[in-house]
């Protein structure tokens, strides 16, 4: 049996931190025990423990070093020291084989993999593009803690190839099939998301800059404008702790396009499966992305697909073959890809419906994750 402490960086519900559950969960039982550690209680601790994934908390402070006075990142020294210390203790209690820390964010875990003197596999779930000199010391860091990187994307592995790590691999986000296709959404949803007979729903994910909801704001405005059938533009999301302000100007922003009446906040959702069936076209209009799970979330619900061309979405979309891909920074391109969908919506679904079938083929393989698994087998053989 192999024991892998499987490391998140953040409490909140996030694209990587359901990746890790999803981990967590896949990996062939007979084979592995999994524990995920997370920083501190929070949702994504709920749902692990939701769906039966075994979750502690060893508690690491989750503010930004960058932000922090001098005096505070004094105080943010001596806790991580202690973090360090922590998992260290854990490690050894638990007689872990193996760690998987699930970011580029902090490189705390693999400091104490290492004094331990345990493997350490590293998920690059970010895509590294122009890395600030900060990021690029915890690069170097990473590629010699390292001794198996996963990377979320192939534009991920271009950015940080990492080349004195022997084992890389591209590791494919995966949807829990049966959660998101054939779902029949409550009759009360409407009424929480604020959406009345007739609309056509069209969703995006993430309020904060990378996920440029601005952009989706502004497109949304511009259809609004040009077109005749009634629409309402959800955004889910809660306003994350570091970007509140950038929360309550998105609403500013909505009300001075005119359209707030159209726009609902939706905040942080645990139906997603409900609401991508209540939809009719998911969005994404993001600035930065590796391999975004919502955009594979949305095809396995069966639901046309727009995103922009960042990291791996145009591959993601089978460039075009399954959905729009437009380019990033361009309101007027996503409104005239969501127009394309609105005035041909048989062939949409069609497309949408192709796609759907591709990925639950490749998600229900019971293959899917063996190139994870041999890597974490060879990793302990060799410890």
């Amino acid at each position: 049996m192999i024991r892998v402490a499987l490391v998140s960086h953040l409490s909140e519900v996030s694209g990587a931190g359901i990746a890790l559950l999803r981990i967590a969960q896949s990996l062939q039982p007979s084979r592995f025990r999994t524990c995920v550690i997370l920083p501190g209680e929070g949702p994504l601790l709920d749902l692990a423990r939701e769906q039966g994934i075994r979750a502690i908390v060893i508690p690491n402070a989750e503010e930004s070093w960058v932000a922090a006075s001098l005096t505070k990142k004094v105080q943010l020294l001596a806790g991580r020291a202690a973090y360090i210390r922590r998992l260290m203790k854990f490690f050894r209690r638990e007689q872990s084989d193996v760690v998987y820390v699930n970011t580029t964010i902090t490189v705390f875990a693999g400091i104490a993999a290492r004094m331990v003197g345990l493997p350490v596999v590293w998920h690059v779930r970010e895509l590294l593009e122009n890395p600030s000199r900060g990021m690029r010391a915890k690069m170097w860091l990473i590629e010699h803690l390292a001794d198996a990187i996963f990377y979320a994307s192939a534009a991920s592995m271009a950015l940080f190839p990492a080349p004195r790590v022997k084992r890389r691999l591209v590791v494919r986000n995966i949807v829990d099939v049966e959660r998101f296709r054939n779902v029949v959404p409550p009759p009360s949803l409407d009424k929480e998301l604020g959406i009345q007979s007739g609309e056509v729903v069209i969703t995006s994910n993430g309020v904060f800059p990378r996920k440029a909801p601005d952009l989706f704001l502004r497109a949304a405005a511009q259809l609004c404008r040009q077109r005749k059938e009634p629409l309402r533009f959800l955004l889910v999301g809660p306003p994350l702790p570091e970007h509140r302000d950038y929360f309550e100007q998105m609403q500013i922003l909505a009300k001075e396009f005119g359209i707030a009446d159209r726009v609902t906040f939706a905040g942080l959702r645990k139906d997603m499966p409900a609401v991508l069936a209540r939809s009719h076209i998911f969005v994404s209009p993001s600035r930065n992305e590796a391999q975004p799970n919502i955009i594979n979330e949305a095809m396995v619900a069966g639901i046309p697909v727009v995103a922009t061309d960042v990291g791996d979405c145009r591959v993601m979309l089978r460039n075009g073959e399954f959905g729009e891909v437009v380019p990033p920074e361009n309101p007027q391109a996503l409104a005239e890809a969501i127009a394309r969908i609105l005035d041909a919506r048989e062939a949409a679904l069609e497309r949408a419906k192709r796609a759907q079938a591709a990925l639950i083929r490749e998600f229900t393989s019971p293959d899917f994750w063996r190139p994870v698994e041999e890597v974490l087998e060879d990793l302990v053989r060799k410890k």
